[in-house]
């Protein structure tokens, strides 16, 4: 992984007139293939879409995220368990040990006496890559049930129907809680946060809007290496209950539950790998990044700085695509209309969609989704 700081980024280039010898090469000067890059920042430059910036978007860059200092990088580089480890782990939690007390996790004791059958998956893990199991993912979706029937895209359909689409091996023994069951009380958030390899929230306003920064501050999270916030969303609903709510808070307290803020108190509390959104957005657009993150995650088995970086970077995810195109006929274009095409995209040029740079990873982006215990 290399390291940037603001300053080295903005760096400017070397001269192609000056004399080589006279310029000694930096050792992180010249490119590598497939790198990740972490980006050390103060928190008034996090405000900003610092991963839209066309240096960052080269073809050698693999991934992009931000941490708020080397010792939160260094800490959490070497705290994640390898999955060595984590299979050891699942050999000696197969064993009856009267000693350990019960899960305390709703439906995770009829969950493994079930033991829904799923596909096997054969996911190596290469060296330097941390992995989570999938079988670990708990979630919290529309705790309020925000959303009116006249909503598209409603969060709990959305979700209903990502598990749905990969049941066969990755999501039948994810566990959580949906805003059309019951509302989710401080308890049952703080279970399960404690108690995951994985977290996923997809809701309305702010994700420490339900559960307050204090209570997150004293959670100790050791297990959970990736946390995914697809929040910032508003309804008239969530609006005017968000509102009546904030009325009794402190300006200190509203601060804290910002993005940058709780990513920093998130990192604190234990998580590896934070995806949160930095402002708001629409029920389309957050379903539209549940749906491409999961396929890159779970599906296409890449890691979580990738996966974001997909979302930022489309070209990436449809070169495959573009590849397989290139074969098939191509219908006859006039030449008129050629020359009108070329002439239009000329004057306009391409225009990048803002909310492709919303979604910011935190933390370590080298985190893969794997299946670690036994089916």
């Amino acid at each position: 992984m290399r390291l940037f700081s603001v300053q080295q980024m903005l760096l400017p280039p070397p001269n192609p007139k000056d004399n080589p010898k006279d310029h000694k090469e930096h050792p992180m000067s010249a490119p590598v293939n497939n790198e990740n890059i972490i980006l050390l920042v103060d928190q008034y430059l996090m405000q900003l879409p610092l991963e839209a910036l066309q240096l960052l978007q080269m073809n050698h860059v693999s991934s992009v995220s931000r941490e708020i200092s080397l010792q939160m990088i260094f800490n959490k580089m070497h705290s994640g368990p390898s999955a060595e480890e984590l299979e050891e782990k699942g050999k000696k939690e197969k064993g009856v040990d009267k000693t350990k007390p019960p899960p305390r996790l709703p439906g995770l004791r009829d969950a493994n006496k079930k033991q829904v059958k799923i596909i096997p998956l054969e996911r190596p893990v290469p060296a330097g890559i941390l992995p989570v199991d999938t079988n670990s993912f708990r979630y919290i979706v529309d705790p309020h049930l925000d959303c009116s029937e006249t909503e598209v895209k409603k969060p709990v359909e959305v979700f209903n129907n990502m598990l749905e689409e990969h049941s066969q091996q990755f999501t039948p023994r994810w566990l959580g809680i949906l805003g059309n069951e019951h509302t989710p009380s401080q308890g049952e958030y703080e279970i399960y946060l404690a108690e995951c390899g994985a977290f996923v929230f997809y809701g309305m306003e702010r994700f420490l809007g339900y559960i307050p920064p204090h209570k997150v501050a004293a959670t100790n999270m050791p297990d959970c290496q990736l946390m995914v916030l697809l929040d910032q969303t508003q309804t008239s609903s969530s609006f005017s209950r968000q509102a009546k709510i904030d009325v009794h808070k402190t300006t200190d307290r509203l601060a804290l539950e910002k993005p940058v803020e709780t990513a920093m108190l998130l990192g604190l509390a234990g998580v590896n790998c934070v995806l949160i959104n930095q402002w708001h957005c629409s029920l389309q657009d957050n379903a539209e990044k549940l749906d491409i993150l999961m396929k890159e995650l779970l599906a296409g088995g890449k890691t979580t700085g990738h996966a974001v970086h997909t979302l930022l970077v489309p070209p990436k995810m449809k070169e495959d695509n573009e590849v397989a195109d290139e074969g098939a006929e191509k219908p006859k274009v006039d030449e008129g209309s050629r020359r009108n095409s070329h002439d239009s995209n000329a004057s306009v040029g391409p225009v990048m969609n803002r909310q492709r740079a919303n979604l910011v990873c935190y933390g370590l982006p080298n985190i893969i989704v794997a299946q670690l215990s036994k089916v």
